[in-house]
């Protein structure tokens, strides 16, 4: 059953026509034979199997006839596909099935520009997935209920003349794709359907909001609200982030108890819409242009708020009304808040973009929180860091009501001189932390503007944005982490479970931030005598001649004999254990089969150097291995596999 709630009423007609839209997709794939042809060369690959599923018929497809491919297509308003964007529409073109007519979402490209913003798990979708690619998707949010891609032999698809075995399991194979993209489709389709009510009908009957950068998309909300052109600039200047945001050292390694993140509530919107930063006044040197805390290069209009900053207001306090009541439309208006200081600062959005008041709007970002923080240290508080638009402190007075009251004089201190303040514009206490860690390591920049807290803060070797702290949450004991490398998405997966499982506990309960070398090798083991497969690094080889480098790892993999064996191992999926005894491999750190290890190696023999990298901040007797040998060559994860095994 559809249910929808609307900001202002729709009538029956709208309804109808979104509804509709829902019913005119086509989920689609396609599988072509390319005859040894690279994975990109695209001109020189062949339609031979189209896979569909209707959401019209709610039936599935297998074409081969090129006419009927059409039909299918004709029926639909809406393509929807995986990588499609890239790969089939152009096979399809090249083909002459027409599509250029046809709305195309690729859900490759939207799970890319949107897995950075998708809270999931401990952290972020981002961080969760092994690559790109539908299987580690659909596997990682859970979607193909532990079944995985059908392993195939992709020469198959340059046979003209299949046997009926192999036709049906090329079927089998597309059908199983075609009912993976569905469920992602399903998925995003859910996920962002809130973000279609702050659209214009016709975006919203075309799906845009699940397709389009979220950039474009605050773009557009704010286009329909403030009523002005969605007009974009064609221009070659690059995106400049001028002025940025004010970062400073930290003052000290390790803090414990009584510690607070006082965070400015939506620090940029509320400067664009308290400063009007939308009404500068181009022609003339008139307005407001700072005052005793800070300078700033534009002159802005104190008469009147222009129509953007009112906007901006009006999302501010709806979005604060729908959260309230669990409404699921907030999240575009909280993203839109969120993006609209990009959208300052990006020439390609014609009507938003205005360099001068986009440096302003850093400027006054950083007087305000070096104000604060000026204020909270004269005060008597141990400010040791501040980032962006938050700044740390530890309370020696053990009383929350003080440091408010000194909060609110200092909020009311910076409205006193600014054209159009607001009531909503405050500081609230974002954390309560019971310990902070920083962490050594990182080149620092020389050509930074610093103060003279900075400066002396600098020789500390903290790194700026990379510490984790234990905080309350509603009386559960839980770690944040910012940075650190183990938050990367290309982190492995025994340093994560060995982090989040093993580590953090410890960390929460004994504020204890580093291990002994010795126990960490043991929690290693502990997974790695469970299953290998933890470490295992997975090669995909393709056919020897399509490698430009005939020493990266690829190339060693096709041509490697494993001991005992007679053959080479060829192209294929492979699975390698890094260990310091037998296999491919460049220096120290070579590359044996499963196979291989379990017959010839201990866990003794893995080289877990990679692993002892990642979990080096954590490592009180970590040093840095350095080999005079050349780094081994590693291709890309999408250069690695086929254009076929991305999907």
């Amino acid at each position: 059953m559809e249910t929808y709630i609307f900001r202002k009423c729709q009538n029956n007609k709208t309804k109808y026509l979104i509804l509709k839209m829902k019913k005119e997709v086509l989920i689609y794939d396609i599988e072509t034979a390319t005859y040894g042809s690279d994975v990109n060369e695209v001109e020189k690959h062949k339609l031979k199997y189209f896979g569909a599923y209707s959401y019209i018929t709610n039936q599935y497809y297998f074409l081969t006839d090129k006419k009927e491919i059409q039909q299918l297509i004709n029926q639909h308003k809406i393509i929807v596909g995986f990588n499609n964007e890239y790969y089939d529409n152009p096979i399809l073109e090249q083909e002459k099935i027409l599509i250029k007519y046809k709305r195309s979402i690729d859900l490759m490209k939207t799970i890319q520009q949107r897995a950075g913003i998708i809270p999931f798990g401990e952290y972020f979708l981002s961080y969760y997935l092994k690559s790109y690619s539908l299987d580690a998707i659909t596997q990682t949010l859970k979607l193909s209920k532990g079944e995985k891609k059908l392993e195939i032999d992709y020469e198959l698809f340059d046979n003209d003349n299949p046997t009926e075995e192999e036709f049906e399991l090329m079927k089998k194979y597309t059908i199983r794709d075609i009912e993976l993209t569905k469920k992602l489709y399903e998925w995003v389709n859910d996920r962002f359907d809130s973000w279609k009510h702050h659209l214009e009908i016709k975006d919203q009957n075309n799906l845009t909001h699940l397709s389009c950068a979220v950039s474009v998309y605050a773009y557009k909300v704010l286009a329909k609200r403030c009523g002005f052109k969605e007009e974009y600039t064609n221009t070659k200047e690059r995106y400049n982030q001028g002025v940025g945001g004010y970062v400073a050292y930290p003052a000290i390694e390790k803090v414990e108890n009584d510690i607070y993140c006082l965070d400015f509530s939506s620090l940029y919107p509320h400067i664009m819409i308290q400063c009007n930063l939308y009404g500068r006044n181009k022609k003339e040197n008139k307005g407001w242009h700072g005052n005793d805390i800070l300078k700033i290069d534009g002159y802005y209009n104190t008469n009147e708020m222009n129509k953007v900053s009112n906007v901006l207001m009006d999302i501010y306090e709806e979005r604060k009304i729908l959260k309230k009541n669990s409404d699921d439309r907030q999240y575009g208006l909280k993203i839109t808040l969120n993006v609209c200081y990009g959208l300052l600062r990006n020439p390609s959005f014609k009507n938003t973009y205005d360099k001068v008041a986009g440096n302003d709007c850093c400027i006054i970002g950083e007087r305000w929180t070096k104000y604060v923080r000026k204020k909270f240290k004269e005060a008597g508080y141990f400010v040791f860091y501040s980032d962006t638009d938050s700044i740390y402190f530890q309370d020696p007075f053990k009383d929350k009501d003080k440091f408010l009251k000194l909060k609110e004089q200092l909020i009311n201190n910076i409205k006193k001189d600014i054209p159009f303040p607001k009531d909503t514009f405050d500081m609230d206490i974002d954390y309560v932390i019971d310990m902070i860690k920083f962490f050594k390591g990182g080149k620092k920049k020389d050509d930074e503007k610093l103060d003279e807290e900075d400066i002396k803060n600098k020789e500390f070797g903290l790194m700026k944005k990379n510490y984790i702290f234990v905080y309350d949450d509603n009386g559960t004991k839980r770690l944040m982490i910012k940075n650190l490398g183990i938050v990367k998405r290309t982190c492995s997966d025994i340093s994560r479970k060995t982090f989040w499982k093993e580590m953090v506990p410890h960390i929460i309960k004994t504020h204890e931030c580093t291990f002994d070398n010795g126990q960490i090798k043991e929690w290693i083991n502990k997974y790695l005598e469970k299953d290998l497969m933890f470490i295992a690094k997975r090669i995909a080889v393709k056919n020897k001649s399509s490698y430009k480098s005939k020493g990266c790892m690829q190339v060693q993999a096709h041509d490697y004999i494993p001991k005992d064996k007679k053959f080479i191992l060829g192209k294929g999926i492979h699975y390698f254990i890094p260990n310091n005894k037998i296999g491919i491999g460049k220096g120290r750190k070579k590359y044996c089969t499963i196979e291989e290890f379990n017959k010839y190696c201990s866990l003794n023999d893995i080289n877990t150097s990679g692993i002892m990298r990642e979990l080096r901040y954590f490592n009180k007797d970590y040093k840095e291995e350095k080999f005079s040998n050349k780094k081994e060559k590693i291709l890309e994860w999408k250069d690695i596999l086929t254009q076929k095994e991305l999907w």
